[in-house]
């Protein structure tokens, strides 16, 4: 909500990103926290959790597979929720770059 309210276009929630397999099958890549489809912009939070090896080899395959479809991952940690509108801004440029026009 704060970033809409500093004028970033609202984003869908744990929107899923399928790529489809050579047999045709669906696979659920990821589910962004906050994702922006047409822009193929896409944003995490990542909590303490996302700092443990584990959940870290994940989260850096899972941005490569978005990567290779053509995705930008923005990631974010509690201490940048503080200053939203340095946060608002860093996904108005990555919008714009990617053709959002206000």
């Amino acid at each position: 909500m704060q970033l809409v309210l500093r004028g970033v276009p609202a984003p869908m929630l744990q929107y899923r990103v399928v790529r489809v397999t050579p047999d045709g099958r669906a696979h659920v890549v990821a589910r962004p926290d906050l994702a922006w489809p047409e822009y193929r912009l896409a944003l995490q939070y990542d909590g303490p959790d996302h700092l443990e090896r584990a959940r870290r080899m994940k989260d850096i395959d899972q941005d490569d597979q978005l990567r290779a479809m053509g995705w930008l991952v923005l990631r974010v940690m509690v201490s940048q929720l503080a200053d939203p509108d340095a946060l608002a801004e860093r996904v108005l440029t990555e919008l714009r770059a990617r053709g959002w026009r206000p």
